[in-house]
Protein backbone atom coordinates (compact mmCIF):
# COMPACT_ATOMS: atom_id res chain seq x y z
CA UNK A 1 0.00 0.00 0.00
CA UNK A 2 1.63 3.01 -0.90
CA UNK A 3 0.65 6.39 1.21
CA UNK A 4 0.48 9.60 -0.71
CA UNK A 5 2.28 11.72 1.81
CA UNK A 6 3.88 10.83 4.98
CA UNK A 7 1.69 12.69 7.49
CA UNK A 8 -1.25 10.60 6.90
CA UNK A 9 -4.56 9.65 8.19
CA UNK A 10 -5.08 5.56 8.80
CA UNK A 11 -8.26 4.19 10.53
CA UNK A 12 -7.92 0.46 12.40
CA UNK A 13 -4.48 0.37 10.75
CA UNK A 14 -5.73 1.11 7.14
CA UNK A 15 -4.39 4.28 5.21
CA UNK A 16 -7.07 6.36 4.09
CA UNK A 17 -5.10 8.44 1.96
CA UNK A 18 -3.30 6.42 -1.09
CA UNK A 19 -4.20 6.49 -4.82
CA UNK A 20 -7.11 4.54 -4.61
CA UNK A 21 -8.79 6.51 -1.60
CA UNK A 22 -7.71 9.52 -0.36
CA UNK A 23 -8.83 13.11 1.75
CA UNK A 24 -9.78 16.20 0.12
CA UNK A 25 -9.44 18.72 2.74
CA UNK A 26 -8.14 18.69 6.36
CA UNK A 27 -8.57 21.62 7.21
CA UNK A 28 -11.45 21.72 10.17
CA UNK A 29 -9.86 18.59 11.75
CA UNK A 30 -7.47 20.05 14.50
CA UNK A 31 -10.59 22.79 15.72
CA UNK A 32 -10.93 22.76 19.02
CA UNK A 33 -13.74 20.41 21.06
CA UNK A 34 -16.81 22.66 22.36
CA UNK A 35 -16.89 23.21 26.23
CA UNK A 36 -19.39 21.23 28.39
CA UNK A 37 -20.66 22.67 31.44
CA UNK A 38 -22.39 25.67 32.32
CA UNK A 39 -21.89 28.67 34.53
CA UNK A 40 -24.09 29.24 37.65
CA UNK A 41 -26.42 31.85 38.46
CA UNK A 42 -26.35 32.93 42.76
CA UNK A 43 -29.54 34.37 43.30
CA UNK A 44 -29.07 38.52 43.85
CA UNK A 45 -25.79 38.40 42.24
CA UNK A 46 -25.19 39.73 38.79
CA UNK A 47 -24.60 37.64 36.37
CA UNK A 48 -23.51 34.29 36.62
CA UNK A 49 -20.05 32.84 38.45
CA UNK A 50 -17.53 31.04 36.14
CA UNK A 51 -17.06 27.42 36.58
CA UNK A 52 -14.30 25.72 34.67
CA UNK A 53 -15.33 23.70 31.99
CA UNK A 54 -14.61 20.14 30.45
CA UNK A 55 -13.54 19.59 26.95
CA UNK A 56 -16.35 17.94 25.33
CA UNK A 57 -16.96 15.18 22.63
CA UNK A 58 -17.16 16.17 18.75
CA UNK A 59 -17.15 14.95 15.25
CA UNK A 60 -14.39 15.76 12.84
CA UNK A 61 -15.78 15.50 9.12
CA UNK A 62 -13.65 14.07 6.45
CA UNK A 63 -13.92 15.01 3.20
CA UNK A 64 -12.66 12.05 1.09
CA UNK A 65 -12.91 10.98 -2.56
CA UNK A 66 -12.47 7.36 -3.70
CA UNK A 67 -11.84 6.06 -7.67
CA UNK A 68 -11.00 2.99 -9.83
CA UNK A 69 -7.64 2.55 -9.18
CA UNK A 70 -5.98 0.19 -6.73
CA UNK A 71 -3.75 1.57 -3.57
CA UNK A 72 -0.60 1.58 -5.58
CA UNK A 73 -1.91 3.58 -8.44
CA UNK A 74 -2.83 0.50 -10.87
CA UNK A 75 -5.46 0.71 -13.43
CA UNK A 76 -7.55 -2.90 -13.07
CA UNK A 77 -8.88 -4.07 -16.46
CA UNK A 78 -12.38 -3.75 -15.36
CA UNK A 79 -12.49 -0.09 -13.97
CA UNK A 80 -16.20 -0.37 -13.20
CA UNK A 81 -14.90 -3.23 -10.35
CA UNK A 82 -12.51 -1.29 -9.24
CA UNK A 83 -14.55 1.52 -8.36
CA UNK A 84 -17.32 -0.79 -6.83
CA UNK A 85 -14.33 -2.79 -4.69
CA UNK A 86 -12.49 0.23 -3.12
CA UNK A 87 -16.40 2.18 -2.50
CA UNK A 88 -17.30 -1.05 -0.35
CA UNK A 89 -13.83 -1.37 1.14
CA UNK A 90 -13.50 1.95 2.80
CA UNK A 91 -17.18 1.87 3.48
CA UNK A 92 -16.82 -0.90 6.01
CA UNK A 93 -13.84 0.22 7.19
CA UNK A 94 -15.37 3.49 8.24
CA UNK A 95 -18.70 2.03 9.23
CA UNK A 96 -18.03 -0.51 11.83
CA UNK A 97 -21.72 -0.90 14.10
CA UNK A 98 -21.32 -1.59 17.53
CA UNK A 99 -17.89 -0.45 18.18
CA UNK A 100 -15.39 1.78 17.69
CA UNK A 101 -12.45 2.22 15.33
CA UNK A 102 -8.75 3.21 15.78
CA UNK A 103 -8.55 6.93 14.03
CA UNK A 104 -4.30 7.62 13.54
CA UNK A 105 -3.07 10.50 12.22
CA UNK A 106 0.80 10.66 11.81
CA UNK A 107 1.66 14.84 11.74
CA UNK A 108 4.97 17.08 12.36
CA UNK A 109 5.45 19.08 15.31
CA UNK A 110 8.91 21.32 14.81
CA UNK A 111 9.67 19.32 11.75
CA UNK A 112 9.10 16.32 13.42
CA UNK A 113 7.07 13.87 12.27
CA UNK A 114 4.64 11.89 15.03
CA UNK A 115 1.60 9.58 15.31
CA UNK A 116 -1.30 9.94 17.61
CA UNK A 117 -4.79 8.03 18.11
CA UNK A 118 -8.07 8.39 18.72
CA UNK A 119 -11.12 6.36 19.29
CA UNK A 120 -13.55 7.12 16.77
CA UNK A 121 -17.36 5.89 15.61
CA UNK A 122 -19.20 6.53 12.45
CA UNK A 123 -22.07 9.44 12.96
CA UNK A 124 -22.78 9.86 9.20
CA UNK A 125 -21.92 10.55 5.88
CA UNK A 126 -21.06 7.99 3.66
CA UNK A 127 -22.98 8.95 0.52
CA UNK A 128 -20.78 9.35 -2.65
CA UNK A 129 -21.38 11.74 -5.51
CA UNK A 130 -20.50 10.25 -8.51
CA UNK A 131 -17.87 12.15 -10.61
CA UNK A 132 -17.78 10.58 -13.88
CA UNK A 133 -18.35 7.11 -14.13
CA UNK A 134 -15.10 5.77 -11.97
CA UNK A 135 -14.93 8.18 -9.08
CA UNK A 136 -16.50 9.60 -6.39
CA UNK A 137 -16.57 12.36 -3.59
CA UNK A 138 -18.18 11.95 -0.05
CA UNK A 139 -18.40 13.23 3.28
CA UNK A 140 -18.14 10.59 6.07
CA UNK A 141 -18.48 12.15 9.65
CA UNK A 142 -16.46 10.64 12.44
CA UNK A 143 -17.30 11.00 16.02
CA UNK A 144 -14.87 11.29 18.93
CA UNK A 145 -16.10 10.48 22.16
CA UNK A 146 -12.86 11.31 24.05
CA UNK A 147 -12.02 14.78 22.11
CA UNK A 148 -8.17 13.99 21.61
CA UNK A 149 -5.78 11.77 19.49
CA UNK A 150 -3.16 10.62 22.08
CA UNK A 151 0.64 10.01 21.50
CA UNK A 152 1.10 6.43 20.40
CA UNK A 153 4.61 6.65 22.26
CA UNK A 154 4.16 6.03 25.79
CA UNK A 155 6.65 8.66 27.71
CA UNK A 156 8.01 7.04 31.06
CA UNK A 157 9.70 8.73 33.85
CA UNK A 158 11.38 7.55 37.46
CA UNK A 159 10.12 10.25 39.46
CA UNK A 160 12.87 10.81 42.69
CA UNK A 161 12.08 12.45 45.94
CA UNK A 162 11.70 16.26 45.64
CA UNK A 163 11.11 18.32 42.73
CA UNK A 164 11.45 17.24 38.91
CA UNK A 165 10.85 18.41 35.54
CA UNK A 166 8.43 16.60 33.46
CA UNK A 167 7.75 17.47 29.79
CA UNK A 168 5.47 16.31 27.71
CA UNK A 169 4.69 17.97 24.15
CA UNK A 170 0.65 18.02 23.12
CA UNK A 171 -2.44 20.19 22.88
CA UNK A 172 -4.24 20.09 25.83
CA UNK A 173 -3.84 18.56 29.16
CA UNK A 174 -3.59 15.19 29.31
CA UNK A 175 -4.91 12.46 32.27
CA UNK A 176 -3.56 9.56 29.96
CA UNK A 177 -1.40 9.15 33.23
CA UNK A 178 -0.21 5.70 34.66
CA UNK A 179 1.41 5.45 38.34
CA UNK A 180 3.36 2.65 39.40
CA UNK A 181 4.39 3.07 42.94
CA UNK A 182 6.80 -0.14 44.54
CA UNK A 183 7.54 -0.70 48.18
CA UNK A 184 8.23 0.31 50.16
CA UNK A 185 6.55 3.42 50.32
CA UNK A 186 4.04 4.69 53.33
CA UNK A 187 1.41 7.68 51.68
CA UNK A 188 2.88 8.49 48.54
CA UNK A 189 2.30 11.99 47.14
CA UNK A 190 2.54 12.43 43.27
CA UNK A 191 2.03 16.36 43.51
CA UNK A 192 1.52 18.24 39.90
CA UNK A 193 2.82 21.65 41.52
CA UNK A 194 2.74 22.99 37.80
CA UNK A 195 -1.53 22.62 38.11
CA UNK A 196 -1.37 22.74 41.76
CA UNK A 197 -3.41 19.04 42.13
CA UNK A 198 -1.77 15.76 43.64
CA UNK A 199 -2.41 11.90 44.15
CA UNK A 200 -1.88 10.03 46.87
CA UNK A 201 -1.99 6.25 47.90
CA UNK A 202 -2.76 6.28 51.01
CA UNK A 203 -1.21 3.22 52.79
CA UNK A 204 1.49 1.22 53.11
CA UNK A 205 3.89 -0.59 50.26
CA UNK A 206 5.83 -3.23 51.86
CA UNK A 207 9.29 -4.21 49.86
CA UNK A 208 7.72 -6.26 46.95
CA UNK A 209 4.10 -5.07 47.09
CA UNK A 210 2.99 -2.79 44.24
CA UNK A 211 0.30 -0.03 43.68
CA UNK A 212 -0.23 0.73 39.74
CA UNK A 213 -2.96 4.15 39.63
CA UNK A 214 -4.80 4.30 35.99
CA UNK A 215 -5.62 8.13 36.46
CA UNK A 216 -7.89 8.35 33.79
CA UNK A 217 -10.42 5.42 34.95
CA UNK A 218 -10.26 6.24 38.21
CA UNK A 219 -8.84 3.19 39.49
CA UNK A 220 -6.24 1.57 41.42
CA UNK A 221 -4.97 -1.75 41.74
CA UNK A 222 -2.40 -3.02 44.12
CA UNK A 223 -0.15 -6.58 43.75
CA UNK A 224 0.69 -7.41 47.93
CA UNK A 225 4.14 -9.40 47.64
CA UNK A 226 3.27 -13.41 47.24
CA UNK A 227 -0.98 -12.09 47.33
CA UNK A 228 -3.61 -12.12 45.16
CA UNK A 229 -4.10 -8.47 43.50
CA UNK A 230 -7.12 -6.26 44.67
CA UNK A 231 -8.81 -2.62 43.51
CA UNK A 232 -7.65 0.33 46.15
CA UNK A 233 -9.67 2.77 44.45
CA UNK A 234 -10.34 3.81 48.00
CA UNK A 235 -6.82 4.16 49.12
CA UNK A 236 -6.65 6.63 46.40
CA UNK A 237 -6.79 10.96 48.38
CA UNK A 238 -6.31 13.90 45.97
CA UNK A 239 -6.38 17.87 45.74
CA UNK A 240 -7.04 20.68 43.65
CA UNK A 241 -9.40 19.26 40.99
CA UNK A 242 -11.88 16.29 39.44
CA UNK A 243 -9.02 14.77 38.09
CA UNK A 244 -6.90 12.99 40.20
CA UNK A 245 -3.76 14.43 38.32
CA UNK A 246 -2.83 15.49 34.66
CA UNK A 247 -0.25 16.62 32.94
CA UNK A 248 -0.17 19.97 30.93
CA UNK A 249 1.72 20.78 27.28
CA UNK A 250 5.62 21.98 27.82
CA UNK A 251 7.43 21.53 31.34
CA UNK A 252 5.82 20.44 34.58
CA UNK A 253 7.33 20.53 37.92
CA UNK A 254 6.25 17.24 39.46
CA UNK A 255 6.83 16.38 43.21
CA UNK A 256 7.32 13.02 45.11
CA UNK A 257 7.16 12.23 48.93
CA UNK A 258 5.83 10.02 51.34
CA UNK A 259 6.17 9.70 54.89
CA UNK A 260 8.23 6.20 54.65
CA UNK A 261 10.36 4.65 51.87
CA UNK A 262 12.49 4.74 49.20
CA UNK A 263 10.32 2.21 46.52
CA UNK A 264 10.50 3.45 43.12
CA UNK A 265 8.11 5.33 41.41
CA UNK A 266 7.57 5.93 37.84
CA UNK A 267 4.92 8.01 35.96
CA UNK A 268 3.70 7.13 32.01
CA UNK A 269 2.34 9.60 30.12
CA UNK A 270 0.54 9.92 26.47
CA UNK A 271 0.42 13.54 24.82
CA UNK A 272 -3.07 14.91 24.12
CA UNK A 273 -3.77 16.80 20.44
CA UNK A 274 -6.35 18.05 18.93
Amino acid sequence: MTNTSDTFWSADGVSLQTYAHNIETLDITTAPPPYRGSDITIPYVPGQRWVPKQADSRTIPLAMWVRDIDDNGNTPSNRQNGFDDNWRALRNLLWAPGRQIALKKQFKVGGVLRSATAMAEFAGGLEPKKIGRFAGKFVVDLKLADPYFYDDELKTFTLVNGDQAITVQGDAETARVNLTINGARTNAIIMNKSLGMQVEYHDALLTGDIAQIDVQAFSATTSPSGKPSFKSSGKIRHTGAAQWLTIKPGTNTVNLASSFGAGTVSLQVRGAWL
